[in-house]
């Protein structure tokens, strides 16, 4: 049993880590960095101007 438990707790240790990950290939992280350089849309102010609900 205590084997059992201890590869239950790696595997949900390794998916817990895997969950946060994002991996982007060259083109990718080029592209998400142009974006970060680029104009917020209009959309988005109006959300970020929004007072959140739970407040």
């Amino acid at each position: 049993m205590q084997w059992a438990l201890s590869n239950l707790l790696a595997a949900a240790d390794r998916d817990i880590h895997e969950a946060h990950i994002i991996r982007l290939n060259s083109k990718a992280w080029n592209d998400f960095t142009a974006a970060l350089n680029e104009p917020m849309g209009l959309r988005l102010n109006e959300l970020l101007e929004r007072d959140p609900i739970w407040t």
